[in-house]
């Protein structure tokens, strides 16, 4: 089985290949897959990708041996879902990818504007220690609203 990687760092090449080389012939490559010549990764069996890689009908078509593309996200805006399921190809994500992380990074995001901390650092930054403008205010007391209810808004 052959399987191609794309927008592979250095450290994601060292685990896959690990696990992947194993029984398989893995090729990586650290551009997303529309920046590599498709000669290069046409007799894939299979592909996994990320964000900026686009699977298009065009790529799908160009690979008559694919049986499954994978991202490494959970969207798949990327992909040709409808396509790739027209042609019996297992389309697969990682559905609860970085939920955690995003709710935790939009809590950090709120207390950063209620502190005033980008403002404060930029003027740091410029060698003005003054605290001129750079009152915040607390989220105490205050009513936070989610939208949508998602894994990441629950």
């Amino acid at each position: 089985m052959i399987i191609s990687f794309f927008e592979v760092t250095d450290m994601e090449k060292e685990e896959f290949d690990k696990v992947f080389n194993k029984h398989n012939t893995a090729r990586f490559f650290s551009e997303p897959l529309q920046n590599v010549d498709i000669k290069e990764y046409e007799d894939s069996d299979a592909i996994c990708v990320f964000v900026h890689s686009k699977v298009s009908k065009e790529t799908i078509k160009a690979c008559p041996n694919l049986k499954m593309v994978a991202t490494r996200s959970t969207g798949t805006d990327h992909i040709d879902v409808a396509y790739a399921e027209e042609k019996n190809i297992d389309v697969k994500n990682v559905p609860l990818y970085g939920e955690n992380t995003v709710a935790e990074h939009t809590f950090a995001l709120m207390l950063s504007l209620s502190r005033k901390i980008n403002e404060s650092y930029i003027s740091t930054c410029n060698g003005n220690f003054s605290t001129d403008g750079l009152m915040g205010f607390d989220l105490k007391n205050k009513t936070i609203g989610i939208i949508g209810g998602g894994r990441i808004g629950l």
